[in-house]
């Protein structure tokens, strides 16, 4: 992603294909500053378009979450807790106040400290929280932690009643195979356990929480991302930076590419899914 090299091991589960890393390093070095996209400061004209830029990252962000938890059957509305867990400094719950939800908080221990406006965000982690909610989400960042299992028990004791815990991650699947080291969603050594569906299943079953619905909503950058590895190119510095022609590009790898990723997750193949729990009784 940033072309800072290095070499890693991962093992592969024999029963479910789930990958982990082996020997984790020290993960905070490979978060680089800019990783969490923070808020532009500042008056600058500059600014103001890196502001616009970003209001409209979150806003998108935003609406196609909301989109998901219609999809994926949460019954819940805009009056709702809702908790995102490994949240950066809140790309998500900004989008989402903008759409009308207000019962929002963030957690996230490699924050340098606590953000309070305009949403709440703990620089600690799930388990410090006293709180419950009625939707915990962990939006690509569960394959963050090393302590998934553990991360995912605290998630369940949190829940309010009739709560519910929405999970999207990398799935090993179709592109793994394609591309094997060079997929792009890989993401060594950031990416430390990527699961199969079933190796999911099989871990939320043993904490207690099952899987109501899943939906696999992958993207044309598997392809695209996958193919800038292959050229041994580095991710960050094949976006193009002006906004209009970043949209452009994005509508040109989805005309390429749009009709494979829905055959993709259409026959449950994508490279990544989401997935809503809820408690075991």
């Amino acid at each position: 992603m940033y072309g800072m090299g290095g070499a890693y091991q991962y093992a592969e589960c024999g029963a479910c294909g789930t990958l982990r890393l082996i020997n984790s390093p020290s993960l905070r070095q490979f978060y680089p500053d800019n990783y969490y996209s923070p808020p532009a400061t500042g008056s600058s004209l500059r600014t103001g378009i890196e502001r616009a830029k970003e209001a409209l990252v979150e806003t998108g962000t935003a609406i196609i979450m909301d989109r998901l938890f219609r999809v994926i059957g949460w019954k819940g509305g805009k009056d709702a807790s809702i908790l995102d867990v490994g949240c950066g400094t809140g790309t998500l719950l900004r989008g989402l106040r903008r759409l009308g939800y207000r019962r929002l908080r963030g957690v996230d221990p490699f924050l340098p400290s606590t953000i309070e406006q305009p949403v709440k965000i703990h620089n600690h982690s799930l388990s410090q929280m006293a709180e419950s909610f009625d939707l915990i989400t962990l939006h690509h960042s569960l394959e963050h932690i090393p302590e998934c299992r553990q991360t995912l028990e605290a998630a369940r004791d949190r829940l309010n009643a009739g709560g519910a815990v929405l999970v999207r991650i990398p799935i090993v699947s179709y592109a793994w195979k394609r591309f094997g080291t060079r997929w792009v969603q890989l993401d060594a050594p950031r990416h430390v356990v990527l699961f199969t569906e079933r190796g999911f299943r099989s871990l939320a079953e043993n904490v207690q929480l099952k899987v109501e619905s899943v939906v696999y909503d992958s993207t044309a950058f598997q392809f695209w991302g996958s193919e800038v590895y292959e050229r041994d190119g580095i991710l960050r510095q094949s976006y193009p930076r002006d906004l209009a022609a970043f949209l452009f590009f994005r509508l040109r790898m989805w005309l390429r590419y749009g009709r494979a990723v829905s055959r993709l997750n259409r026959t449950g193949q994508g490279d990544q899914a989401a997935f809503l729990l809820i408690r075991v009784r």
